[in-house]
């Protein structure tokens, strides 16, 4: 069988990371992957290749949510193009399967007509706004063979696809255990990459994920500063991730925030583009943060690779976090937007060894 996954997003994420985690089992399984990405997704095809999962990029437009109609204009004017050209493709592979992603990427389900191959809907995340999920998901539902969300919270967010019955499936993120497993071995050269002084003992918090307003990390910013006000520890913060080519201001805004609350940018607040390493950076931090925004995720990987590698976790308490975390068990939840809730969490943490010791075993 051959599958295609059409992801619309340029910059390396959760579904990008599902194709390069699970092609290799679905080849045992007789399933051949191939993943097609946007043109400018160059960085994200030179990393499925270099798993092992072969790539393609053609022209891939996004609907976008946004008061300006010249990005949607132009997706309306490209979308027929565009849907030939993923046809051509389906046809030159041979594909029996279209993987899409999300509710406002219909490309690759219209690609499909007229051709016998099954059509798999993947919901992860909830950026959708609440109007374009009611546009869009009639569609949804009436191309899909199976919708699968990550997480029962996406299923209630969009909520025709519980239309489907027995064909709407509730999945979590693939995580390699074996490769995110604890290992202290790894320790020392992932807090040197971090910037962290050699034989320093102080808690390091850490959050991985592109650098993005969806995820929230000028509220672990503004926590660090509430942190230091108190003028007890302030753990050192290092935010593990890609810049977004769709937020090309963000990083420089989340510095000069870090800056005006007096922390210092590669001591107290550090940046790494972690690349395909977040299985050995993790390693080096002690307690994992996640501040999404309300609306923003489904189930974050980056939050099951921390718990696989024994770290507790703070985060949201946003889409489908609660089924991933133990609020009180295996970490903490805290409201979005909030940064007092983030500097209690992480103060609690960083100042209690057992506690994560107990959390991260969890």
């Amino acid at each position: 069988m051959k599958l295609l996954s059409v992801i619309h997003g340029p910059t390396w994420g959760g579904a990008h990371n599902q194709a390069a985690a699970l092609a290799g089992p679905l080849a045992k399984l007789g399933v051949e992957t191939t993943v097609l990405l946007p043109l400018e997704a160059e960085a994200a095809a030179r990393r499925l290749e270099a798993a092992a999962v072969a790539a393609r990029r053609l022209p891939l437009s996004r609907l976008r949510a946004t008061a300006d109609p010249r990005p949607n204009l132009r997706l309306a004017a490209r979308s027929p193009a565009q849907i030939r050209a993923i046809g051509r493709l389906i046809d030159e592979l041979g594909v029996d399967v279209v993987q899409a992603h999300g509710p406002t990427n219909p490309q690759a389900a219209w690609a499909t007509r007229g051709r016998p191959v099954a059509v798999a809907w993947q919901l992860l995340d909830s950026r959708t706004p609440p109007p374009l999920v009611r546009l869009t998901m009639p569609y949804v539902v009436r191309r899909a063979d199976v919708i699968a969300t990550w997480g029962e919270a996406l299923a209630e967010l969009h909520p025709p696809a519980r239309s489907l019955g027995e064909r709407c499936v509730t999945v979590f993120p693939p995580v390699d255990s074996a490769r995110f497993a604890p290992d202290e071995a790894r320790r020392a050269a992932a807090r040197a990459r971090l910037g962290i002084e050699s034989g320093s003992s102080a808690p390091v918090v850490g959050s991985v994920g592109v650098l993005t307003p969806q995820k929230g990390h000028e509220h672990l910013i503004e926590a660090a500063g509430v942190l230091a006000a108190r003028g007890g520890p302030s753990p050192p913060l290092r935010l593990i991730g890609a810049p977004s080519a769709a937020h090309p201001a963000y990083v420089e805004s989340l510095r000069d925030r870090a800056a005006a609350l007096g922390r210092r940018t590669g001591a107290d607040i550090g940046f790494a583009d972690p690349g395909d390493e977040v299985h050995s950076l993790v390693q080096g931090i002690d307690v994992f943060a996640l501040a999404s925004v309300g609306r923003s995720e489904g189930m974050p990987t980056a939050i099951l690779e921390a718990m696989v590698a024994g770290k507790p976790v703070v985060a949201t308490n946003v889409g489908a976090v609660a089924e991933l975390v133990a609020d009180g068990v295996t970490g903490i939840l805290v409201p979005p937007a909030d940064p007092r809730a983030l500097a209690d969490a992480i103060e609690r943490l960083s100042a209690d060894a057992e506690l994560r010791s107990r959390m991260g075993a969890a």
